[in-house]
């Protein structure tokens, strides 16, 4: 026997799941994005700061006692006895 469908029934389609976003949804998704990026970069910043920051901090430490060396070493000689060869004054030395 043949069946004929009359009433034109639709099919279920065999298609996937698709997503359909409306204006809004796109624009609080792209709104999102840029704020997660924002923070990203936000943070990526002040971690680069920061580590400049302490080796700056190293650096400067390590300028300080160069220095406290440095006018320990002119304290213990700044008594010493000045050159006598000719041409050797003490505008020269100082």
């Amino acid at each position: 026997m043949i069946r004929i469908n009359l009433l034109g029934v639709e099919k279920r389609s065999t298609k996937t799941a698709t997503f359909d976003f409306d204006v809004g949804q796109m624009v609080t998704v792209a709104c999102s994005l840029v704020m997660v990026v924002t923070v990203v970069v936000l943070g990526w910043w002040y971690w680069s700061l920061r580590n400049e920051s302490l080796q700056l901090d190293d650096e400067l430490a390590a300028g300080r006692q160069e220095v406290t060396r440095l006018q320990a070493f002119g304290d213990e000689y700044s008594g010493a006895r000045r050159p006598d060869w000719p041409g050797a004054t003490t505008e020269n030395i100082e």
